[in-house]
């Protein structure tokens, strides 16, 4: 007995344990909770993020054409064979007969050179607007990835809410089958006791199928949508999470008044933002094409070190390195090129008006999807506020039906219709509800898209 009793309090323990270790795995997540993971960890940050890095060594690249550049080189040749040189013999030695010529081999058969070269631009026109689109394609990195985190926001919002639903599902079905239970228990009784019939059992017993196949839809869904919140959060998907926040909570982060009174502000949209930075850059494309007729001026310095040998050794230092020095201005003038530049200017203000035209486009566009998006909204809110009346006016007229049942007034039949009344007063509900978050999100998207 004693080792009986030993071993249940080890299970009991280790059961304690376990559940315990559970729930130190369990992750609660807020909606902020999830978005900031999200920025941390989806593989659309982290490349919206190596995009401005990437922004940023461009501005560095451009900016180090401008300044001097030094290089170090060194050599060495050996020549297996010295080059030969042929000449007439005359020029050395005046007895030598007309046309006879004389052959000569110069240098040395090794030779060795280290040198230092530096060169620097001084003038040239497409340099500094090279470097002012540099920096201005940094900015538009860093705005992009503004607009990818506002993306982000978007996206993990409403896989948030949409798995809040599921569960609002499940839990409105559960509550139904609970319920519906006891009334199948309670006809079972009269049934067995002879004060019912077996339809109103079998009738009631359909109904609890149906009702457990919708619940076994619904808590499927539900665990879907908490794998796709994982997913696009670029968590494991077989983290354990539970999401904290409930809809209410989601519905008042922002009152639905305050985005309904909010305007437009197209200064402090990015997307409208973006396409203007993108008409800057293009006159950055034109003013490049210009400067292929500036002048080009470029200067260098050289200094060389040469050591000529019999044999191989240029590392005896007492042997004598002859030095070379030169220093020099380059400058290009463009005079001819047969019009290629010109037409390259006119092509680079045609892509630009090509953008300025989307600009304008744009702005129409952001303003009609505010007027849509608001309007939708409003809608939507209507919807819900009926969809909200009709679950109450069907849980009353389910209840006063399962009265009459109880009390002999009311078949299984009309006990299932009403049931069935609220089933879909319910499943409307859920839809309406989906379909204001969804509205609210477009419509915070579009008036708050900074």
């Amino acid at each position: 007995m004693t080792s009986l009793r030993t071993i249940f309090i080890l299970f009991g323990a280790l059961t304690t344990l376990k559940a315990v270790a559970q729930d130190a795995s369990l992750m609660q997540l807020g909606v902020r909770d999830a978005i900031a993971y999200a920025w941390e960890n989806s593989q659309k940050a982290k490349t919206a993020n190596i995009d401005v890095q990437k922004a940023d060594k461009d501005v560095w690249i451009q900016a180090a054409k401008g300044l001097p550049i030094i290089r170090g080189s060194v050599g060495f040749n050996n020549f297996i064979q010295l080059p030969t040189s042929v000449f007439d013999a005359s020029a050395f030695n005046p007895l030598a007969p007309p046309g006879e010529l004389a052959e000569l081999q110069f240098g040395q058969p090794w030779t060795m050179d280290a040198g230092l070269n530096a060169s620097l631009q001084l003038f040239d026109g497409s340099y500094i607007i090279g470097v002012k689109g540099a920096k201005g394609f940094q900015k538009l990195s860093r705005d992009m990835e503004k607009m990818t985190r506002n993306e982000v926001e978007t996206i993990i919002a409403q896989a948030y809410y949409t798995s809040q639903v599921a569960k609002e599902n499940v839990r409105l079905l559960t509550e139904n089958i609970a319920v519906t239970e006891k009334t199948v228990n309670d006809t079972k009784a009269l049934y067995e006791n002879g004060f019912a019939e077996e339809m109103d059992v079998e009738q009631l017993n359909l109904l609890i199928n149906t009702l457990n196949n919708k619940l076994q839809v619904a808590k499927n869904q539900h665990e879907a949508t908490l794998y796709l919140l994982k997913y696009q959060m670029g968590m494991p998907v077989n983290t354990n999470i539970q999401l904290s926040d409930g809809l209410e909570t989601l519905w008042s982060l922002q009152a639905p008044e305050e985005l309904l009174n909010k305007e437009l502000d197209l200064n402090a949209n990015i997307a409208y933002d973006l396409v203007k930075q993108d008409v800057v850059m293009h006159g950055y494309l034109v003013k490049l094409q210009e400067a292929q007729y500036y002048p080009r001026l470029n200067a260098f310095f050289d200094y060389k070190q040469q050591a000529f040998r019999q044999k191989f050794d240029f590392f005896d230092f007492s042997r004598s390195w002859y030095p070379q020095t030169l220093w020099g201005v380059q400058l290009s003038v463009p005079i001819w090129d047969n019009l290629g530049a010109a037409a390259g200017i006119k092509k680079a203000k045609l892509e630009q008006q090509k953008i300025k035209n989307k600009l304008y486009d744009l702005e129409q566009a952001l303003t009609m999807q505010s007027v849509t998006a608001k309007a939708n909204f409003t809608t939507a809110l209507e919807q819900l506020d009926i969809s909200q009346k009709n679950i109450e006016l069907a849980g009353r007229i389910k209840q006063k039906t399962l009265v009459k049942y109880n009390e002999g007034l009311a078949t299984s039949m009309e006990l299932t219709t009403a049931e069935n009344q609220l089933i879909q007063a319910q499943g409307e509900y859920i839809s309406t509800l989906f379909s204001a978050m969804d509205a609210k999100l477009e419509l915070k998207k579009v008036l708050e898209n900074n």
